[in-house]
């Protein structure tokens, strides 16, 4: 239902074989793809019905090494993004640590250094990763354990800052409900956006804001 308004709105052809290899091959989609493979994969290492921890985090580090040395030897993502399905599976595995010990980790990322800490090495990885500075040469592996730390630090700031918010119903809502609110946040911006450009087709950050606030009112309408 969103592959074809996508295709239209970026003026790319249709055709059945295409429909079948980007849909049905989970390559339109990447987030949703590999977090299905992630989810298949999790669900059969529950199969064993083993209660330690180590185990599942174990497993999914070895698993999410093979994602990663098969994403550089075979980088096409049919069928489904399953390599970066596979890797994503160690920080899926560190969400279950963070479910089991949450009031430790919280007291952890509570402390001002911890979240400095996790802000200079985010900023800095932006910074440094920037299209505009010259990239060096750094081998696959260090960068993508490079990734996983910037990944973690980024986390650990979320974590900190939204125990300084209020609670809000609609923001608790919205998470709950993520995955919907992501299969149609682009579709409907799109949507409206154009309708919007004809009926005014100066921009400013008020229409960017009114498009934006109608698209949220849709995606949760359908939710």
């Amino acid at each position: 239902m969103i592959y074809i308004p996508k295709m239209i709105f970026h003026g790319n052809p249709l055709s059945f074989g295409q429909y079948f290899y980007d849909v049905w091959g989970g390559v339109s989609y990447w987030f949703t793809s590999a977090l299905s493979v992630a989810q298949i994969l999790l669900a059969a290492l529950f199969l064993s019905q083993r209660d330690r921890m180590t185990f599942y985090v174990g497993t999914c580090t070895l698993l999410s090494l093979l994602g990663i040395y098969l994403r550089n030897t075979l980088p096409s993502p049919f069928p489904w993004y399953y390599q970066t399905g596979m890797v994503s599976t160690l920080l899926m595995s560190l969400g279950g640590v963070y479910l089991r010990y949450e009031s430790r980790i919280n007291k952890l990322v509570s402390k001002p250094y911890v979240f400095g800490i996790a802000a200079f090495v985010y900023l800095s990885y932006v910074m440094i990763t920037n299209p505009a500075h010259p990239q060096g040469t750094t081998p696959d592996i260090c960068m993508y354990l490079w990734k996983y730390l910037t990944i973690l630090c980024s986390i650990i700031c979320i974590i900190a800052l939204s125990h300084l918010l209020p609670q809000a119903k609609w923001l608790e809502y919205i998470g709950k409900n993520s995955l919907i609110f992501y299969f149609f946040s682009g579709t409907m911006l799109a949507l409206f956006g154009s309708i919007t450009s004809l009926l005014a087709p100066d921009t400013s950050y008020i229409l960017t804001l009114t498009v934006t606030s109608i698209a949220l009112l849709a995606a949760t309408g359908i939710n």
